[in-house]
C-alpha cells in the first residue's frame, strides 16, 4: 500500500520518515535519483516490507518499486480501484520513463483513455507525484506479438517472429523506425521486454534474415556430439532438444528435467555441444566475413573502373567543348572578313557611281 508521512531526517542517504506512531526508511536504491527531500516535507511511498528488528517494526519504504505506480493509478483511476480496469503489467526506469499496461473488462470502456482521464488530469497527476517520470499506457492483449508491438510504441513493428521454447521474442521494424524501436540507451526496447516478460530482439529485416540463414548454415545434429548414445539421443528429441544448438541454449535447470540426465551428464554434454556449435559458426562467420571481403573488394574495382570512364568522357567532353569555342571563334573571324569585304565591295560601288556621274556633267 501507499503510505504518507513526513520526512523526519536524512542519514547517510537514506530518509528516515515519522509517520505518526511509528517510523518508516526509504533506503537510498528506492530512491527516484533526481529527487531531493529536505526535514519537514511531505513524501509518499510504497510499502515493501516491514522488518523486525531489536528496536520493533521498521518499514521500508520504495518510491522506485512497480507498485508504487500501479496503487498510485489506482487512486487517480476509479475504475482500476473497483476492477472494471485491470492492470496486467508494470516496468519502470525511475524517474525517466515507464510502461504501464491495461485491460477492460467492460468493452464500453476504453482502458486506456480512462487512465489518461479529460485533458490528461488523470495521467498527469500520477506524472507530478513521480517527478515527471514519462508514462506509455498500453492496451493489453493476450496474443503476445501484439502486445509486443503495442509495447514497443511509438515505434512501428513491421512483424514479430516468437520463439515459444526460449522465450524470446524478435521484432522486426523498418530502418528508420530501429532506433525509434530501441529507445535512448535501449530504454524503450528494455522496458518492453520488463512488459511482456519476454527476451525481445529489435531488428531490421535484413539482419533478421542473415541471422535466420546463419541459424540454418549453423545447425549441428546432436549425434555429432560426442559421448551422446541412441537413447539419451531418443530422451533428448522427446523433450523437444531436436539439435545441439538447441542443447546449448537450453537452460541448466530444464536439462536436468530430462530423463536420466544428472548435473556431470548434462554439464558434460553442454559443454561438448558447445566447443562444435562456436567452431561451426566460428568457420561459417570467417566465411561469410571472406565474402563480404571480396565482395567489397569487387565493388571497389567497379566504383573505380566506373570512375576511369568516367573522368575519361568528362575529358572527351572537354575537348568537345574547346574544339566548339574553337569554331566559334573562327567562324566569328570569318563572319567579320566577309563583313569587311562587303564593306570594301560597297564603296567601290560608291566610287563607281560618283564618277559616272562626274562624266555626265
Amino acid at each position: 500500500e501507499i503510505i504518507s508521512g513526513t520526512v523526519q531526517q536524512i542519514s547517510r542517504g537514506d530518509i528516515l520518515i515519522n509517520l505518526g506512531r511509528t517510523e518508516a526508511v526509504v533506503p537510498l536504491k528506492e530512491q527516484i535519483r533526481k529527487e531531493r527531500y529536505r526535514q519537514g516535507d511531505p513524501i509518499r511511498a510504497y510499502v515493501v516490507n516491514v522488518l523486525r528488528t531489536a528496536k520493533g517494526p521498521q518499514v521500508l519504504l520504495s518510491r522506485t518499486h512497480p507498485g508504487f505506480l500501479d496503487k498510485l493509478f489506482q487512486l487517480e483511476v476509479p475504475e482500476i480501484y473497483e476492477g472494471t480496469i485491470e492492470v496486467k503489467a508494470v516496468a519502470r526506469e525511475p524517474g525517466e520513463r515507464a510502461k504501464i499496461a491495461v485491460h477492460s473488462n467492460d468493452a464500453r470502456i476504453d482502458p486506456v483513455g480512462a487512465c489518461v482521464g479529460m485533458k490528461g488530469s488523470r495521467v498527469q497527476a500520477v506524472v507530478r507525484e513521480l517527478s515527471n517520470e514519462r508514462i506509455d499506457i498500453v492496451p493489453w492483449s493476450e496474443d503476445e506479438a501484439i502486445f509486443l508491438s503495442r509495447a514497443l510504441s511509438p515505434a512501428v513493428v513491421k512483424r514479430v517472429v516468437i520463439d515459444r521454447r526460449e522465450r524470446r521474442m524478435s521484432a522486426i521494424v523498418d530502418d528508420d523506425q530501429l532506433s525509434l524501436a530501441i529507445g535512448k540507451s535501449g530504454q524503450n526496447a528494455r522496458l518492453a521486454a520488463q512488459l511482456t516478460g519476454w527476451h525481445v530482439d529489435i531488428m531490421h529485416e535484413s539482419r533478421f534474415e542473415e541471422q535466420q540463414a546463419e541459424r540454418a548454415a549453423t545447425a549441428v545434429a546432436l549425434s555429432d556430439v560426442p559421448g551422446i548414445g541412441k537413447v539419451m539421443l531418443e530422451r533428448l528429441e522427446e523433450a523437444g532438444i531436436q539439435t545441439a544448438n538447441a542443447l546449448v541454449r537450453l537452460p541448466f535447470d530444464k536439462l536436468l528435467l530430462v530423463p536420466g540426465v544428472g548435473e556431470a551428464t548434462g554439464a558434460k554434454m553442454q559443454e561438448t555441444a558447445k566447443e562444435i556449435v562456436d567452431a561451426r559458426l566460428a568457420a561459417y562467420r570467417e566465411e561469410v566475413t571472406k565474402a563480404q571481403a571480396e565482395a567489397a573488394e569487387i565493388a571497389k574495382a567497379e566504383a573505380i573502373e566506373a570512375a576511369k570512364i568516367a573522368a575519361a568522357e568528362a575529358a572527351e567532353a572537354a575537348e568537345a567543348a574547346e574544339a566548339a569555342e574553337i569554331a566559334k571563334a573562327e567562324a566569328i573571324e570569318a563572319a567579320k572578313i566577309v563583313a569587311a569585304e562587303a564593306v570594301v565591295t560597297s564603296e567601290a560601288d560608291v566610287v563607281s557611281e560618283v564618277s559616272t556621274d562626274t562624266e555626265a556633267v
